[in-house]
């Protein structure tokens, strides 16, 4: 349990577009696949070339020679990664070309019309469906062409003779040229795969810290109040299934920090805080979960006690731990905490009841001077609720001026001559009566509400004065 360190559209779902970034990898990476094909392409066309020119065979020869300016004009589209547009454009030079030297040579029985399956094969990788479609149906209207054309006697195919050597060089450079393409796609895929994983992980580390940071406090790495409010309520939870388990929780303040912030500045501050989640860390167990609240203020859950009195001991644990001297910057500073103490019964319904009452009890323990711990009782409640009333009093009062001055005279003892006045206030409630002032000056300094208090009765006092001037 010791954590001391622990609906919108995605993004990646959208749809890529080949003319901008293609799917199987960075622009390099498909330039150079796309360039080695069509060099191989051109090879062949250039040594088909001669090979047709050696046989005499100037028909095809010429078709040939017009079709490598087309392909040269693939690498101009290559340069602009116009890809999907260079992968349709190449396919239908070869389809039209496979369909005009067949039908000058052997029609639907020529061996170069192996080219049809092998070029669609390689086109369904690289292309969208919905181009693909398009090729597949040039595809077929030049079968159609080369087996109608020759059944309707629109072309007369030559005679059907099998030429090994020329079958043998067609048929290699189909099989190698598609066998080349295939190897570098999915070659291409292997690596687009690696990248997406990659960046799938990142994200997700990306995540994970953002779920961690969410829930820990930047500078000391412990659980923020978030964390620890929903581990306390996962163990009252617990604990309403099993009221035999006791747990309390300990609401730390570190005395006096501010003196050495204004002092020693804030990074000596923020160090002090980092030595006391370290120590805070030491002295409890693996069961427990230590947190930061903020600022000064550390909670810890105190699990797996026998009974209510095994969390005071947690808490003088605690004070011995921080009571130690800390070397900070080469001097010895003492420091000191005033822990409130809250055990948990089946009177609390939620987590941040119990942090109330175990702030309340710290500060009981800090009104002592410091340095102490206070366990929570009802009292303490009633007394801070008390307060809070109080307060709201106040404020009415000071809307509606129901401060009374009384004047209490100073006499010489001597000859009982009349020197001065004092003036005191008293608070005149609506529904208790003349109220004292020890009863309400705590309340109205810690509230400020003491300052329009001291304007009100120095204006009175002065009113007053002069009233008695003008009467004498």
């Amino acid at each position: 349990m010791r954590d001391h360190a622990k609906g919108g559209k995605d993004p990646s779902a959208e749809k890529v577009d080949f003319n901008t970034l293609n799917i199987y990898g960075d622009v390099k990476r498909i330039k150079r696949i796309y360039t080695i094909f069509t060099l191989l392409i051109l090879v062949g066309f250039v040594a088909g070339h001669f090979i047709l020119m050696s046989n005499n065979n100037w028909l095809q020869m010429l078709i040939v020679g017009c079709t490598i300016p087309f392909v040269l004009l693939s690498f101009y589209l290559i340069h602009r990664t116009q890809f999907e547009l260079v992968s349709v454009f190449l396919a239908v030079v070869l389809f039209t070309l496979i369909t005009i030297i067949s039908t000058s040579g052997q029609g639907i029985h020529a061996i170069t019309n192996l080219g049809f399956p092998a070029i669609l094969i390689i086109a369904s990788l690289v292309i969208r469906k919905r181009t693909l479609v398009f090729l597949v149906i040039y595809a077929i209207l030049c079968v159609a062409w080369l087996v109608f054309g020759e059944l309707l006697v629109l072309y007369q195919p030559g005679p059907w003779v099998r030429s090994v050597p020329g079958d043998f060089f067609t048929v290699l450079v189909i099989v190698v040229a598609t066998t080349v393409m295939v190897r570098l796609l999915t070659e291409a895929l292997f690596h687009s795969h690696q990248d997406v994983q990659r960046e799938l992980a990142e994200r997700k580390r990306a995540e994970e810290k953002l779920a961690y940071d969410a829930l820990h406090d930047a500078l000391t790495g412990l659980p923020n109040r978030s964390l620890f409010l929903d581990r306390l309520t996962q163990r009252m939870d617990h604990a309403r299934r099993h009221p035999a388990e006791l747990f309390g929780i300990l609401y730390i303040d570190l005395d006096r920090i501010k003196v050495i912030n204004d002092s020693l500045g804030h990074a000596v501050g923020d160090q002090l805080l980092i030595e006391t989640a370290r120590r805070l860390v030491r002295c409890m167990r693996p069961t427990d979960t230590v947190a930061r609240l903020g600022g000064d203020e550390f909670a810890i859950l105190v699990d797996d006690c026998r009974e209510g009195s095994d969390v005071v001991h947690a808490a003088e644990k605690v004070q011995d731990e921080l009571s130690a001297t800390v070397m900070i910057e080469g001097i010895n500073r003492l420091t000191s905490a005033s822990i409130g103490i809250t055990v948990y019964d089946a009177r609390y319904t939620d987590a941040k009841e119990m942090m109330r009452d175990a702030d309340a009890a710290m500060y009981r323990a800090k009104a002592k001077g410091g340095g102490h711990y206070a366990v929570f009782d009802e009292t303490m409640h009633a007394s801070a609720m008390a307060l809070l009333q109080i307060e709201a009093d106040l404020r009415h009062a000071d809307e509606h001026q129901e401060w009374v001055i009384h004047y209490q005279p100073i006499v010489t003892l001597p000859d009982r001559r009349l020197v001065g006045l004092e003036a005191l206030v008293r608070w005149r409630h609506p529904q208790r009566g003349i109220v004292n002032p020890d009863e309400f000056i705590h309340a109205a300094e810690d509230s400020g509400l003491i300052l329009p208090m001291g304007d009100f009765v120095l204006r009175q006092a002065c009113r007053q004065v002069k009233t008695w001037q003008e009467g004498n």
